[in-house]
C-alpha cells in the first residue's frame, strides 16, 4: 500500500526545546536492519527555519526508519542503532528520548520529534569583574601637546625639547694683587735670573 501522507521530522535543542534550524539530517529506510545498514534507502534532507524536514515519500513508504543529524549528538541513547516505526509514526506520532534535558513535544500523527544536544548553547552570564587600582597617568608637558586645531590624525607629533645644559660654575676670582712699582720690578727680575758662571 503507497501512503501520501506527510511525514514531519522536527529537531529540537534537548535541553530547552528550541528548534535547530538548518540541521542537515541523513534518513535511511528499509524492511529490516540489514537494509539500514546497507543504506539500501538512504536521502539527506534538512530542517527549515523552524527546525521542521519533510520525510521524503519513498522513504515513508518502507516499514523502519534511521535518524541521523550532522554535527549534533542525539540525545536518545544508542541513537545510532535506533530504529523507529515509520507506520506508528504516521499513526500516532512519536518522540525519540531526551537524555539531554527536560524539554518535552506533545506527540501528534504523522511527527516524528527528534532531540539533539545543540551546541549553540545562549550564552552563559558574564564573570563580575574585579577592580583595581587605576594609576594616574603622569602629566604631559604643554610643550608635547598637539595643537587643538589639528586633528589627531594629521597632526605631526611634536619632538619634546632636549633640557638645557648646565651653565658652568663660576670660577674663582684671581687674588687680589697690589701693584709692584717698576723699580722693584727690575730687582726682582734680577734676583730671579740665574747666576751666570
Amino acid at each position: 500500500m503507497v501512503h501520501n501522507d506527510i511525514i514531519t521530522i522536527r529537531i529540537l535543542d534537548g535541553s530547552n526545546g528550541q528548534p535547530i534550524a538548518h540541521a542537515h539530517l541523513s534518513l535511511y529506510a528499509g524492511y529490516n536492519r540489514r537494509d539500514l545498514h546497507l543504506a539500501m534507502w538512504h536521502d539527506d534532507v534538512s530542517t527549515d527555519d523552524h527546525g521542521q524536514a519533510r520525510l521524503p515519500n519513498e522513504l515513508a513508504n518502507l516499514p523502519f526508519l534511521q535518524i541521523g543529524v550532522a554535527k549534533e549528538h542525539i540525545c536518545q541513547a544508542g541513537s545510532g542503532s535506533a530504529i523507529f516505526s515509520v507506520d506508528r509514526i504516521r499513526r500516532d506520532g512519536m518522540s525519540a528520548a531526551n537524555g539531554c534535558g527536560k524539554a518535552t513535544f506533545g506527540d501528534a500523527p504523522g511527527a516524528f520529534t527528534v532531540f539533539v544536544k545543540s551546541k549553540i548553547h545562549p550564552p552563559k552570564p558574564a564573570k563580575p569583574l574585579k577592580l583595581c587600582k587605576v594609576r594616574k597617568p603622569a602629566p604631559v608637558p604643554a610643550s608635547a601637546a598637539a595643537p587643538a586645531s589639528a586633528s589627531p590624525a594629521t597632526a605631526a607629533p611634536t619632538p619634546t625639547p632636549a633640557p638645557a645644559p648646565k651653565a658652568p660654575a663660576p670660577a674663582e676670582p684671581p687674588p687680589a694683587t697690589t701693584p709692584v712699582p717698576p723699580d722693584d720690578l727690575r730687582a726682582l727680575a734680577v734676583n730671579r735670573l740665574p747666576a751666570l758662571a
